[in-house]
């Protein structure tokens, strides 16, 4: 990742928008084809996935290619060792502070390489099983996210040493799967999510009976029709499951963005055993609205990591009020629910370790 001014990162998505080719491998300094679509945007200095691994652009050279400089470790951890001239490689630019979130945060730091076993063609779809290294299963559930060669993709199974997923045509024609063929290797980059929950199972030193949990409940004002049913369903479910009023603190910011300076003075507290975030962002005539969520979810990740403390977050990003209703209030999906229960969950798992 690239430092993108203060308090910001630049990370990828996992959306494959450009595909390139191997132009020449001159020692660590590599020469890549790109559309002009992609040049356009590069700089000097900033960042590129290739095959998904964050890369630092060297230089652009010409009208048609850029450089990049390969580590040593880069190579051994990846499946750069295996690269040739004319291959082609996905490429995708960084996220930035303004950009909606498809896909899922990728980093662009691999943690594996995966071997692919098996295509198999079902319907309009190919089914890919891929090989895992043991150390990555624990970071992988069903219909959970991973990225193959920088792609974003749903998990379908998950087995001791392997993992299946779906590939739609789209993504098939755009990306560089389609050219791979059995037990070629694929870089393997596993949800950031799930490396920060296994932090947390790590390191929680302390056990909690019921009648001692705390739970602070963070509400934006925003929409109130919204988070008031949020905290309503929260709350119910709170209590059903044996939690006394005296248990449960209700803070109320402004909107969603404020949201996390609330959530880090109550973690530096370490009063509670768990922080549920409720919240609803709709789209407007910009993008400022992805802005705000993107920031938060970050924001919420980095703090939950520092003060090793579950916090849930359920601020909806939604294009209508509709949708914002039938998550809060529907039957199948109801996030205030879902945020107690998760909250629950996580606080049962941490007191067992």
């Amino acid at each position: 990742m690239t430092p993108l001014g203060r308090g910001f990162l630049f990370m990828f998505t996992g959306i494959i928008t450009h595909s390139g080719k191997i132009k020449k491998l001159k020692n660590a300094v590599w020469t890549i084809s790109a559309p002009p679509g992609f040049l356009k945007q590069l700089k000097k200095g900033m960042s590129a996935a290739l095959n998904g691994v964050c890369l630092t652009v060297i230089k652009k050279q010409a009208k048609d290619s850029f450089c990049l400089e390969i580590m040593p470790e880069t190579k051994k951890r990846t499946n750069f060792s295996d690269i040739k001239i004319n291959d082609f490689v996905n490429l995708e630019l960084p996220l930035k502070s303004n950009s909606f979130l498809s896909g899922h945060f990728v980093q662009g730091h691999i943690d594996g390489i995966g071997i692919l076993k098996e295509i198999k063609k079902e319907g309009n779809s190919r089914i890919l099983k891929i090989g895992l290294p043991q150390k990555l299963n624990k970071y992988l559930v069903k219909k959970g996210s991973v990225a193959l060669n920088g792609i974003s993709l749903t998990i379908i199974d998950v087995g001791r040493d392997f993992f299946t997923v779906g590939i739609i045509p789209l993504t098939w024609q755009k990306t560089n799967l389609s050219r791979a063929k059995i037990g070629d290797k694929l870089n393997i980059e596993v949800d950031i999510l799930a490396k920060y929950l296994k932090k947390l199972l790590d390191v929680r030193p302390d056990v909690r009976r019921p009648t001692q949990i705390q739970i602070a409940i963070v509400s934006s004002s925003f929409r109130p029709e919204i988070t008031e049913q949020l905290e309503k369903n929260c709350l119910e479910t709170l209590k059903k499951k044996g939690l006394k009023e005296n248990q449960i603190n209700v803070f109320r910011a402004p909107g969603a963005f404020e949201i996390p300076l609330i959530v880090k003075k109550l973690a530096k507290k370490r009063k509670y055993d768990a922080i549920i975030t409720f919240g609803a962002i709709l789209k407007g005539k910009t993008y400022h609205f992805e802005q705000i969520s993107n920031e938060c979810a970050r924001a919420i990740m980095r703090l939950s990591l520092k003060y090793e403390i579950p916090i849930i977050f359920e601020v909806l990003s939604v294009y209508n009020i509709k949708d914002a209703q039938e998550r809060a209030t529907g039957k199948g999906e109801n996030k205030g629910r879902e945020g107690a229960l998760t909250a629950l969950k996580m606080i049962e798992v941490l007191s067992k370790i």
